[in-house]
């Protein structure tokens, strides 16, 4: 009988491993393909690392115990199946690293001294999702916040004021429109949609793209250098009318449509380029695999184990806004900005280096 139940353990805890490395495998293959998959990506993404280190702790435990009384303890007692189950949980756990979006540059970069710089031979970043302005928040407070950054470059979103009733206010819009015109005197300021982009920088209108969820502007460095800011604000996955179904059927359609126009536009850019926004993605949802092919990500210089830009009722969970740069360029600090009470997103704050800047004469 313990033989039996032995058998049927093993059994089990082989289809389970099996079972599961079956679905990471199909989730590499389908997410970002096809809109059904999209069902399964709304889980944490930490969860699919803690789900494969999961079972490989429980089997490995569940190995020694049964194998505590066994007089041989060498390699020579592990059969074919148990070796199996071990070489399948270690793939899992190999592929659910990357879509957990945890920082394996964490130990290095907080063992690491920051690279010290010259203030002139870098350009400062900030990324962030605003929340929509409302006038009777301490707007004062708000726009010295965004100031206080110091940053090159500004690229935020949801940048708007919604009425009482929740719908888009353009009264305000135009007037904060304005209001952040003359805060920023000595900055550019274009503001498309809900997408502001401020930079220190003049644009350049030739190859202006003005999308609904994205924007390409560039801008003029001097020196016979022009750099390309993207300002992304994609759609959420699941939110709208009609069933859940036809939900996300819609907005992978759409979400798709501008994730492959963006790409289309970077792809055929032969300028240093900089794309930042909130793209309501983790990386297990697939959509910001080919970007993140092209690009090089902030957080590989951040100290921050597990990335989370997205808070709900104070608590971080996971990672939804990036900032990317081309292949050119390279980061060489991420810093995480506190929204303090204005956002549910934190900003990040990121510093550039290997642009062609013009020197301060002050």
């Amino acid at each position: 009988m313990n033989q039996l139940f032995k058998k049927i353990r093993n059994n089990l805890i082989f289809t389970a491993s099996l079972f599961w490395l079956s679905y990471l495998l199909s989730h590499h293959f389908l997410i970002g393909k096809f809109w059904f998959w999209n069902l399964t990506s709304v889980i944490p993404p930490m969860t699919y690392v803690l789900i494969s280190l999961s079972f490989t702790f429980l089997f490995l435990a569940y190995k020694a115990l049964a194998n505590k009384d066994s007089k041989v303890k060498d390699f020579k007692n592990v059969n074919r199946k148990t070796f199996v189950i071990i070489v399948l949980l270690l793939i899992s756990v190999f592929l659910s690293l990357p879509i957990s979006d945890i920082n394996l540059n964490y130990i290095e970069n907080k063992l690491a001294k920051y690279d010290d710089f010259s203030r002139d031979e870098v350009l400062v970043l900030f990324n962030w999702n605003t929340l929509y302005w409302e006038p009777d928040n301490n707007i004062d407070h708000f726009i010295s916040h965004i100031k206080s950054q110091e940053a090159d470059i500004y690229t935020l979103q949801e940048f708007g004021v919604l009425s009482p009733s929740e719908t888009f206010d353009y009264f305000y819009y135009n007037n904060e429109k304005n209001r952040v015109g003359n805060e920023f005197q000595d900055y550019y300021v274009d503001a498309y949609e809900d997408m502001l982009t401020i930079s220190k920088y003049p644009f350049v209108d030739e190859n202006t793209v003005r999308k609904k969820y994205w924007t390409r502007l560039d801008v003029d460095l001097g020196n016979n250098e022009i750099l390309t800011v993207y300002n992304v604000h994609m759609p959420v996955q699941f939110y709208g009318q009609g069933t859940v179904i036809e939900n996300i059927k819609s907005k992978f359609e759409i979400r798709k449509y501008y994730f492959d126009t963006l790409l289309d536009d970077v792809k055929d850019n032969n300028n240093q380029y900089i794309i930042a926004g909130d793209f309501n993605s983790t990386k297990a949802m697939g959509s910001m695999n080919n970007l993140l092919k092209l690009t090089k990500d902030s957080y590989t210089k951040s100290r921050v184990l597990f990335p989370a830009t997205w808070e709900d009722n104070g608590l971080k969970l996971w990672r939804i806004d990036y900032s990317l740069i081309s292949s050119g360029l390279d980061f060489i600090r991420h810093d995480d900005v506190d929204p303090i009470y204005f956002s549910d997103h934190w900003g990040q704050r990121s510093i550039i280096k290997g642009l062609k800047l013009p020197k301060n004469d002050s």
